[in-house]
């Protein structure tokens, strides 16, 4: 009982885990740089939940292409399988630290020296082991599993996040696509309609035939225009099914239907970057492989130090051997101190090792929080540009609509040949292609900007 005295001073001076120090993090700007007129932000740029954003797309065919991807992606699933797996493993590592109860039985027929005669042994005993964690070696070791599986839940919400916003992008891309090759066919009707006019003129001597030629080879590119569109179509269908997991890319492109213009709305974006930053996910997982790398190094530095087990055996024995029976009761207590000496410095290079990894997560954390402003502050420019392009395109769209407008009444008047109508169409058509580029260019910028604010994601509703 000697020993009792130096276990429980051992036992009252046991440190606690040290809480991590505050995270490290660069120093960020009050404002962003990017001024977007506040008007064009819903909640005048007030922080706000993104996750009902897909909303006010007012498209249900984009929200159930949502809901298939979620549930059907197999880069989702592999996402979730990791969560289970982190979990799983943070739960072993907590029970570990449990005390553990076991029971044994067994029973034996022997013949062994010295008597040689037959023997059987019977048992019953339960067991039970509990290592003290005087230092925090193994809640240092459970709070590590449990930041890694933190981590790994922020890494499924940010596989989520990108998972919404790759199906937005490729559904708002076939649309512009299917537009793109409507306005293709028209555009090769009327080239057409030029090229014709141009072969009997240059028939009839009042064309050259240089000049047909050109238009001949202005049909050519239109066709070309026309056949590079339709593929384009078919190429983001089958991207789509793709990404929602779909078998059917023919079918699926049957239940989208026709062309029709789908257009990201304004997104709610923070002011304060600091404050936008923290609905991103993967910083959110930068974090907590910190907070556990930290814990790990604390692990590593428990080991050094002594370690306490206690383990308890009480069951029942029987022995029966030339027809005498002994009986009883075993039972033992065993606290057992352990104290390293000379390891060859083993535990010594174990805690270089936790110490070398906890700087790295920590750098890698802190180069997390520069290319996350980094990465919101190019969004926020690309949404800016976008802004003004589709402004000015569509000042100029409007101009071309009334001319486009003034050559049919034109045409209907005799005034000017189905030729020159044609070529008045053909204007205007690729006014109107350039418009829905920019549209499309627009809506991209937009939901890059979702992504890089981490589609909404907070700590309270990681879940």
């Amino acid at each position: 009982m000697r020993l009792l005295p130096l276990i429980l001073s051992l036992g009252l001076t046991a440190c606690a885990l040290t809480p991590p120090a505050p995270p490290p993090r660069p120093n960020l700007p009050a404002m962003w740089q990017s001024e977007l007129p506040q008007a064009e932000l819903p909640h005048a740029g007030q922080t706000a939940s993104l996750v009902d954003w897909w909303r006010q797309f007012n498209d249900a065919q984009l929200l159930e292409l949502q809901a298939q991807a979620q549930a059907r992606s197999p880069l989702l699933a592999q996402a979730r399988a990791r969560l289970a797996q982190a979990r799983a493993q943070a739960q072993m590592t907590g029970a570990a630290q449990q005390p553990q109860l076991m029971l044994q039985a067994g029973a034996q027929r022997a013949q062994t020296l010295p008597t040689l005669q037959p023997s059987t042994t019977l048992s019953a005993q339960g067991l039970a082991s509990w290592e003290w964690d005087l230092f925090g070696a193994q809640r240092g070791q459970t709070a590590a599993a449990a930041a890694r599986a933190a981590a790994s839940q922020s890494q499924w919400h940010e596989a989520r996040v990108s998972l919404g916003a790759e199906v937005a992008l490729a559904y708002l891309s076939y649309r512009h696509a299917q537009l793109a090759a409507d306005i293709a066919s028209q555009d090769l009707q009327a080239a057409e309609r030029i090229e014709r006019a141009a072969l009997a003129a240059a028939k009839a001597g009042s064309l050259s035939a240089a000049q047909a030629a050109e238009l001949t080879v202005a049909r050519a590119d239109a066709q070309v225009g026309a056949a590079a569109q339709h593929s384009a179509r078919g190429q983001w269908l089958q991207t789509l099914a793709l990404l929602v997991a779909d078998d059917d890319a023919a079918a699926l492109g049957e239940r989208l239907g026709p062309a029709r213009l789908v257009q990201a709305p304004p997104l709610p974006v923070p002011g304060v970057p600091a404050q936008a930053l923290a609905q991103r996910p993967d910083l959110s997982s930068a974090h907590q492989l910190w907070v556990a790398s930290v814990m790990e190094l604390h692990s590593a530095e428990a080991q050094r130090y002594p370690q306490l087990s206690w383990g308890a055996l009480l069951g029942e024995a029987r022995l029966r051997m030339e027809g005498n029976t002994l009986q009883g009761q075993v039972w033992s207590l065993a606290p057992t101190l352990s104290l390293p000496l000379f390891d060859g410095g083993l535990r010594r290079a174990q805690v270089d090792g936790a110490q070398a990894r906890e700087q790295e997560a920590r750098a890698a954390l802190e180069q997390a929080w520069r290319s996350a402003l980094a990465e919101v502050e190019d969004a926020l420019l690309g949404v800016q540009r976008a802004q003004k392009q589709a402004e000015a395109v569509m000042t100029g769209i409007a101009q071309w609509q009334r001319l486009d407008a003034v050559a049919s009444q034109r045409e209907r008047a005799g005034l000017i040949s189905a030729s020159e109508r044609a070529q008045s169409a053909r204007q205007f058509l690729a006014a109107q292609r350039g418009a829905y580029e920019l549209a499309l260019a627009r809506s991209q910028a937009w939901i890059s900007l979702y992504r890089r604010l981490g589609g909404g994601w907070t700590p309270d509703n990681a879940s």
